[in-house]
Order: structure tokens, then C-alpha cells, then sequence
């Protein structure tokens, strides 16, 4: 691989994402780059500009305001722990920072990528959601290129589990796994298959093992 994101909520970064996203990039070799989420709508307040002479009432983002600036120095210290962690495990690193809508910019950001992680917790609400949140539920949904839910923690990967439905969607994101991790090859692996009536026939199986 060539291009890893890691999706980071700037103002709220998950350690343990960036702790796995850094043992990705080193089992790999590749580029990790944290793409610093800022949920630029959210920030937006009520202004009066003057359009033709006249009044009216617009959303805009005063970066001159002390939240917006305290807000600024929170995703630089993010930025500056994630930098750190990629150095102290010696994996390559870059950094982008993007405001807007974040299950917009993430996703336009993975048509150029070969791999997103994201923790399933990520959230640009204030209340809490569950896991996964909406923000990944769209990512996993819309992303346009595959997507690894970080877990909550993590020492190595010692065994890997395949759920297979017979579906050319399943098969192919099997494929696309193993196609992606060549690394892992000599890793135990348990397919985990899902039918209708519970029964996998053999022919089934020797199509799906050759």
C-alpha cells in the first residue's frame, strides 16, 4: 500500500486509533496520513453583512474569536501527539487538515487512497451515539476505498476471522483483504460461514478453498 488516512476528529483524537494506524504503516511500509476532521458547520454563527447597501443575516466563522482560537490550539497539540506517536514507532507521516462537512471530506479524501481506519466511536456530535457513530456508519457506507474500524485495543494481530455469505460482495472483500495485507499471510485465519439453512457443502467449500 501506498496511502493510508486516518480519520481524527482534530479536537478529540482516539490514541488507541493512532496507536494501531502507526502498526499498520509499520507492517506495511506505508504513509499514515492523519486527516484532522474539523466540523467546520458546527462553529458557524449568525453575522449581519451589508450586501448592495442593504442588511441581512448570514452563517459565517469568525477565526477571531476566542473559541475559534482555542479551538485552533487544540488541533495543533492533536497534530503535535500524532506526529510524535508516528515518530517514537518510526512510520512515515503526513498531515492534512480538513474543514467542512467531515463525512464529506473524509470520503472525497479516499477516492486517492488505498486504506481508511477510523475509530468506530468517532463522533462531530455532542451527544453521545453508540458505536459505530453515523459519521462512520456514512464513511463505511460511501468510502471509495476499504475502510479498517480500528478496535478499542490492541496488541498484534495473532488471528484473522472471514465472515463468508457465498455473495460476490463477501467474496470480494475477502479478496480485496488479503490482496491489501500480504503480510498477513502466514497469520491463522477462520472463515466464518453464514447460510440460510446453516450448511456449507462441501463443493462449496473446495470452490471457495481453490
Amino acid at each position: 500500500m501506498q496511502k493510508i488516512l486516518l480519520a481524527i476528529n482534530a479536537v478529540s483524537p482516539d490514541s488507541q486509533s493512532i496507536d494501531f494506524a502507526c502498526y499498520i504503516g509499520r507492517l506495511t511500509k506505508s504513509v499514515i496520513t492523519g486527516v484532522f476532521l474539523e466540523n467546520l458547520v458546527a462553529d458557524e454563527k449568525p453575522v449581519v453583512k451589508t450586501g448592495e447597501g442593504l442588511p441581512y443575516m448570514d452563517w459565517d466563522l469568525d477565526e477571531h474569536s476566542p473559541e475559534y482560537q482555542k479551538k485552533n490550539a487544540l488541533i495543533e497539540k492533536s497534530i503535535e501527539m500524532f506526529n510524535d506517536c508516528c515518530d517514537r514507532k518510526s512510520v512515515r507521516s503526513a498531515v492534512h487538515r480538513a474543514a467542512g462537512v467531515p463525512s464529506r471530506e473524509i470520503i472525497e479524501e479516499s477516492r486517492y487512497a488505498d486504506l481508511i481506519i477510523v475509530d468506530s466511536a468517532t463522533s462531530f456530535n455532542k451527544t453521545y451515539e453508540g458505536r459505530p457513530t453515523e459519521f462512520v456508519k456514512d464513511v463505511l457506507k460511501d468510502a471509495e476505498c476499504p475502510v479498517l474500524v480500528a478496535p478499542g485495543s490492541f496488541e498484534a494481530i495473532d488471528e484473522i476471522v472471514f465472515t463468508f455469505d457465498g455473495s460476490r460482495s463477501s467474496a470480494f472483500a475477502i479478496r480485496q483483504f488479503t490482496s491489501l495485507f500480504p503480510e498477513l499471510g502466514e497469520v491463522k485465519a477462520v472463515v466464518l460461514h453464514v447460510s440460510k439453512d446453516g450448511i456449507w457443502r462441501e463443493a462449496e467449500q473446495q470452490r471457495f478453498l481453490g
